[in-house]
């Protein structure tokens, strides 16, 4: 279960304002939120909802005293979000179904996922904190351990567990996320480790759709997708699944179905291993902003030094089969800490960590990494797809990178062009194509 909407945000907000020691006022508005939306349920918590306010005002005071917010901090803080709105989704169900039918049992998600460590770049902190990746090979006591760990009473009438989504705990126990919108992937690493027979992920819309729907409502569902499809989309920018979240059900072959809360009788999106050539082309999916990076040795080391600022690696084209000959990595600001350093601050930083003198680094940003996501059995779309590109006269493009393997075409622009890109390239490609059956719903249909 995740926290409630927009409550994640309101969290990292609250971190800068304990830095200003005005975090009082805005953990009140918080505990006023959650108790409302419990009393619109019927319900009355304040004291089981009172520590998870008393943990977040110790820590916000902390944060106020050091002058600092420090990955540790920031889990810790976040994480909260999570674990109100399972306590208040425990006491509904209890409250709203007969016990000696079905018995619900609340856990902290903490106890069941441990983050893998991270054997390069000590001193990255805030992918530990929150960015962090488990292990979820199937475990055949794990099952019995959850029981154990969640109910003393046990029973033969059927049992629901509700744990939380986004949060885990490393090996000394302390809180970290598994990065934004990381309830996906949680429910990937459980389902795994239980060998389930498949996974749900319940979101506010519909599926996986051919674009963002939020910008183009020409968007369509897309019924069905294989693992690399889904991996690459989530990837490259779509929001609607987790990257993590993929790798888990790929590794175990477990079907991964995404529904609507909002219309729950609809049939969604299936993900599974499944190939199915049509329609060729599946989505165009968008990134921005992103800062490019090129160089012609290894700089691993200045890397580095990003990931610990808050940089997540996109795409390394390296290893894709490209047009572009030297290295160069396309990379995200992930940090909500603090702002994302200037272009000048960036290369100085870049070129001061690198090992090799006089070498220089061609650093870009404000830029956006378009991708076209499509079928790897066949590539004749491929070739099609970049003569548009190319041939594109609207708009300018800066760099072009090719895949057939992967299936994939992406676009470095400028990032001011980036949804015009995408309109047009979605209506070409995809609403112009003869094959729309092959599709679900449009996004003005639901």
């Amino acid at each position: 279960m995740s926290a409630l909407k927009n409550v994640s945000n309101l969290l990292e907000e609250l971190l800068h304002k304990a830095l200003a020691g005005d975090h009082p006022s805005a953990i009140e508005h918080l505990k006023r939120h959650h108790l409302e939306f419990a009393s619109q349920l019927g319900l009355e918590l304040s004291q089981q909802l009172s520590p998870w306010f008393k943990q977040l005002k110790n820590d916000c005071e902390q944060i106020h005293q050091a002058s600092f917010i420090s990955a540790k901090s920031h889990a810790k803080v976040v994480s909260v979000g999570e674990l109100l709105s399972t306590t208040i989704g425990f006491n509904y169900l209890n409250q709203h179904f007969d016990s000696k039918k079905i018995k619900f049992c609340w856990q902290d998600a903490r106890l069941l996922l441990k983050s893998k460590r991270q054997p390069t770049n000590q001193n990255d902190q805030w992918h530990h904190y929150t960015s962090a990746e488990c292990d979820y090979q199937i475990d055949l006591k794990f099952e019995e351990q959850f029981t154990q760990n969640s109910c003393n009473e046990l029973d033969q009438n059927p049992m629901v567990f509700i744990t939380q989504g986004f949060i885990a705990s490393d090996e000394n126990g302390d809180t970290v996320l598994l990065g934004r919108e990381g309830s996906d992937t949680s429910a990937a690493y459980l389902g795994a480790k239980l060998n389930a027979q498949s996974i749900q992920i319940w979101t506010d819309v519909p599926g996986v759709f051919s674009c963002n729907p939020q910008q183009n409502n020409q968007a369509k569902q897309l019924k069905h997708l294989n693992y690399l499809e889904a991996k690459q989309m989530a990837q490259f920018g779509a929001k609607v699944l987790h990257p993590r979240a993929l790798q888990p059900a790929t590794d175990s072959a477990i079907p991964l179905l995404v529904k609507s809360t909002h219309h729950p009788v609809e049939t969604g999106s299936l993900i599974d291993k499944q190939i199915k050539p049509l329609p060729a082309i599946k989505a165009v999916v968008n990134e921005s902003p992103v800062i490019f990076i090129k160089q012609s040795i290894d700089y691993k080391q200045s890397l580095e030094k990003l990931f610990a600022l808050g940089y997540d690696i996109i795409f390394k084209i390296e290893d894709s089969l490209t047009e572009v000959t030297n290295s160069a990595t396309i990379l995200h600001y992930n940090n909500s800490d603090m702002d994302e350093p200037n272009l000048e601050s960036l290369t100085l930083l870049f070129n001061q960590n690198t090992s090799i003198a006089n070498c220089t680094s061609t650093i870009l940003n404000k830029l956006a990494l378009i991708s076209i996501i499509g079928t790897a059995s066949e590539s004749e779309w491929i070739q099609k797809v970049k003569q548009f590109c190319v041939n594109q006269k609207q708009l300018s493009l800066l760099q072009l990178f090719s895949s057939r393997k992967q299936g994939r075409v992406n676009l470095l622009v400028a990032e001011e062009t980036s949804e015009k890109w995408c309109h047009i390239l979605h209506q070409e490609l995809i609403e112009n194509e003869r094959c729309q059956n092959q599709f679900g719903p449009g996004w003005l249909d639901f």
